[in-house]
């Protein structure tokens, strides 16, 4: 029985032109299957070690991503590409709307000693006003926008505590134009006897303002954040 994938020849054929080889089994494949056959190889080879290629370079990529930060790292630690320093404050990324009625200045943080934290402050967000512009109060949005790492490696939204305020209410901008939001921060403890409680940390925070669904400023730190998720020029319904 011939195999069905060659031009089965006769041993008996009379040949005309040089013999091509004899396969086993007795089965003579023609030159013009030959070269069919070495087309089909030779695109095989290359689609195998195409892929290949692309799962080496797919290895390496995710590692480069997905590398814990190193035991101990306490000055400068790297997560993916960006640079995080952890005793100094990182830099802030600010998004400033020209002609804007409203606009942030440098946001602050206060630490808090919680001793059933692993971490709690309040952040003081400063909202100034146009000179000679009525706010309205029920026309202002703040996004303010927590975020936690987790194993070194993976950023979250937080699982803290938070609270907020206006620190003199009520605000109207009326006397010097400016309003201080102050949001509390409070990540809990593991509770006692957790088995396997989750290296869970304080990452960063995203600050975006809006009045009457067109956005006034925007604030991030780390500046990865901002990167990472830009804010709409509109308010997201």
């Amino acid at each position: 029985m011939s195999d069905p994938d060659f031009t089965a020849v006769p041993l008996s054929s009379p040949a005309r032109r040089s013999e091509p080889p004899i396969l086993p089994g007795g089965v003579l494949l023609d030159a013009p299957e030959m070269g069919r056959r070495k087309l089909g190889l030779a695109f095989v080879a290359g689609l195998v070690v195409g892929v290949a290629g692309c799962l080496v370079l797919y290895f390496i990529s995710s590692v480069h991503r997905l590398s814990p930060l190193p035991q101990g790292a306490s000055d400068r630690v790297h997560v993916g590409p960006f640079e995080i320093g952890n005793n100094s404050n990182p830099a802030s990324a600010s998004v400033v709307v020209p002609d804007a009625t409203l606009s942030l200045l440098p946001v602050t943080s206060e630490e808090q000693r919680d001793d059933e934290a692993i971490k709690r402050f309040t952040l003081h967000i400063p909202i100034k006003a146009r000179p000679d512009s009525h706010i309205e109060a029920r026309d202002l949005v703040v996004h303010v926008l927590f975020y936690d790492i987790i194993g070194g490696q993976k950023v979250v939204q937080t699982s803290a505590n938070v609270n907020s305020r206006w620190v003199n209410p009520p605000a109207d901008w009326k006397k010097a134009g400016i309003e201080d939001l102050a949001v509390e921060y409070q990540l809990p403890k593991p509770k006692a006897g957790t088995t396997k409680p989750e290296a869970r940390k304080y990452f960063g925070y995203l600050v975006r303002l809006y009045y009457k669904d067109q956005l006034q400023a925007a604030t991030a730190q780390p500046e990865r954040l901002q990167r990472q998720y830009p804010p709409s020029p509109t308010l997201p319904k």
